[in-house]
């Protein structure tokens, strides 16, 4: 039976849906996701919900979960029996989202203050848009690397030749079209690739994004393996 701890934020009227929902999975990111958990918490806006699916983890990650949903009424654990990876385990955290608009979030990322309030607001105010990221610091043990990826403001169908030209944990949806768009595709051959492939899809679709031009997280980098990836994307 699926765990999960789902709870109306007090402030909120029971039956009322939350603006944004957050999601994120996290496999053995119990000694990692408390930053990024935190930096959710601390936003300045407060209209959200976030869904935080366990990927069968084998370490104390659900434990710490249930520890933040105790802390925070806004945040909901669910779990996975078996380790499913991450494009069906985001799947999964969309089917539990209730938020108009739906922000993606790493467990070893770190979101600035003024992201959502930045990125909701861009979306209220401009409906030709089917979602909006920004630009990222890179984080290293070495110390931070400003404007990491630079993305540039208005991407073009061609542009996606060259690579993804958004920064998916940076990113916030209108849900509608990411559920039109079927999610995340689960595959073999977009594993560690699942935003590449869903922001190509969105666009053959006829939606567009827009990156606004001021960072929106923290983004961790190994430097010595030269790591594209953190730890569970």
């Amino acid at each position: 039976m699926e765990k999960s701890l789902y709870r109306q934020e007090g402030k909120r009227g029971e039956n009322a849906r939350p603006k944004i929902s957050v999601i994120m999975g996290v496999y053995n990111g119990a000694d990692r996701m408390d930053r990024a958990i935190a930096s959710i918490c601390e936003q300045s806006f407060t209209d959200w919900e976030f869904i935080i699916c366990d990927d069968a983890s084998t370490d104390h990650t659900w434990e710490k979960l249930v520890e933040w949903s105790n802390k925070d009424r806004r945040i909901v654990p669910i779990h996975n029996e078996k380790n499913l990876k991450l494009a069906a385990t985001l799947n999964k955290c969309i089917q539990h989202t209730s938020g108009y608009y739906i922000a993606r979030m790493d467990d070893d990322d770190f979101s600035y203050p003024w992201r959502f309030e930045e990125q909701n607001a861009f979306l209220d105010a401009n409906p030709q848009y089917a979602f909006v990221s920004g630009q990222v610091d890179g984080i290293t043990k070495e110390g931070m690397i400003e404007n990491y990826w630079h993305r540039k403001e208005f991407p073009e169908k061609k542009d996606f030749l060259k690579c993804s030209q958004f920064i998916h944990p940076a990113t916030v949806f209108r849900k509608e079209p990411l559920i039109k768009a079927g999610g995340y595709r689960i595959a073999l051959e977009t594993r560690r690739m699942e935003d590449y492939d869903l922001f190509m899809r969105l666009y053959a679709m006829g939606y567009i994004g827009y990156n606004l031009q001021r960072p929106m997280l923290q983004y961790t980098v190994d430097m010595k393996k030269n790591k594209v990836y953190p730890p569970y994307r």
